[in-house]
């Protein structure tokens, strides 16, 4: 009865194989309702062999013969030509402030003796259990017979969807993931889908936010020169980044639409995940349009528009990335 199940399962994921059937030397067990027919008249064709597309109806056929008893061991001998499919890595291969790329490689082992190809590729996406995105990717990709074989799926994440889906990963520092999917395979009897899923998590980036709080005279005067200036800056790294460092910040600061200073501090801050820190940074603006403008200004106790644009570079736990600021703001000159 095993064997005759197994060739079977045979039969119907490899029609070329069913002549074998003939091949055995003792014939199944009917139930007693049944007459007795004889397995090589039933499945040898005329020249001996039975043809391919009968495969489906000699099944079907030999199934009503042997009885229920058979159909379990049929499915289970099935399972011995199923493909095999795992997730075997997840890679993060780039992150930005805008997204993040992944790619999951998928491990293929090919039980049977033919190469088999695959017909259809689906899988879906879920973060911390909402739906984010799925996909079906192109087909006719072989695996090869008896061995194992890799499929790479590349996804690039936007930080703003993800948020937007899910907002209360804002404040988590790994984002939860649930990939699933299906290989599709054809066979005589219909598309064969063999499923698979990996969960797993990716760590979350938001970028910090700087902006111009206030702009002080601390130094300096119109005989010697120059203005000693500091322009407070409120520096915010959002909850889930971790520890943060910024550095190599490269700024240019305009007053009032003129250029007033430029200068770059190696190490700016360094800010725990949820703070906020306030930083002064120190210009000097040397007298001229410029200089008596903010003279009349701090007499006048007026407004002066700030307008801030930097460069830098953030550490972060999962890696260094550059930062670019542009901000603009009136603030009053104490």
């Amino acid at each position: 009865m095993a064997q005759a199940s197994k060739i079977l399962a045979e039969m119907i994921l490899k029609p070329s194989l069913v002549w074998r059937v003939t091949q055995m030397q003792t014939p199944l067990k009917q139930p007693s309702c049944h007459r007795r027919l004889s397995m090589e008249r039933i499945f040898r064709s005329q020249h001996g062999r039975a043809p391919k597309a009968l495969a489906p109806i000699l099944v079907c056929a030999a199934i009503a013969l042997s009885g229920c008893g058979l159909l379990s061991q049929i499915l289970s001998s099935l399972e011995d030509y199923r493909p095999r499919i795992a997730v075997q890595d997840v890679a993060i291969t780039g992150v930005s402030w805008d997204a993040i790329d992944l790619e999951f490689t998928l491990k293929i082992a090919n039980p049977n003796p033919i190469e088999v190809t695959l017909d259809s590729f689906r899988y879906a996406l879920e973060i911390d259990g909402q739906p984010l995105l799925k996909g079906d990717q192109g087909t006719g990709v072989p695996f090869k017979s008896y061995g194992t074989s890799e499929a790479k799926l590349p996804l690039k994440l936007s930080w703003t969807k993800i948020l937007s889906v899910v907002p209360t990963i804002q404040k988590k520092s790994k984002i939860p993931f649930r990939l699933t999917g299906s290989f599709g395979f054809k066979t005589p009897l219909g598309m064969l889908d063999v499923p698979w899923n990996k969960r797993g998590s990716v760590p979350k980036l938001s970028p910090p936010n700087v902006v111009p709080a206030g702009l002080r005279l601390v130094g300096g005067n119109l005989l010697g020169g120059q203005l000693e200036l500091a322009l407070d800056l409120d520096v915010s790294n959002p909850d889930g980044n971790g520890m943060i460092e910024i550095s190599a910040f490269a700024f240019e600061v305009a007053l009032d639409g003129r250029q007033a200073a430029s200068g770059k501090v190696s190490k700016l801050a360094e800010i725990p995940q949820g703070k906020t820190q306030r930083v002064p940074l120190k210009i000097i603006v040397r007298v001229g349009e410029v200089g008596l403008l903010l003279f009349k200004r701090l007499n006048n106790h007026g407004d002066v528009q700030v307008r801030l644009g930097a460069t830098a570079q953030v550490k972060t736990p999962v890696g260094t990335f550059p930062l670019r600021v542009q901000r603009t703001i009136g603030k009053h000159v104490n």
